[in-house]
């Protein structure tokens, strides 16, 4: 996904955990560019966009990829019980 399209994700998330008084605090990603700038000193729009609502942006860790099947297999079982 580009940056547009995950924070159009985002922001649609936030609008329906605001529907039960719930705000989310933090995401992890992967560090796609979407999400991460390749330039430390630089903020990503997704970064940029998650700092201006208070939203701690996790990326997971170099060579691991266990850290998203975890988010995968949430995903999933959200799915399978909510029938989204």
């Amino acid at each position: 996904p580009n940056a547009e399209n995950a924070i159009s994700t985002l922001k649609v998330a936030e609008q329906k955990l605001a529907e039960f008084d719930c705000k989310i605090e933090q995401v992890n990603t992967d560090r796609g560019s979407a999400f991460v700038s390749n330039n430390e000193e630089e903020t990503s729009k997704f970064q940029h966009y998650c700092q201006s609502k208070g939203i701690r942006v996790i990326p997971s860790q170099i060579k691991n990829p266990q850290t998203n099947g975890k988010v995968e297999r949430l995903w999933q079982e959200s799915f399978q019980a909510n029938h989204w």
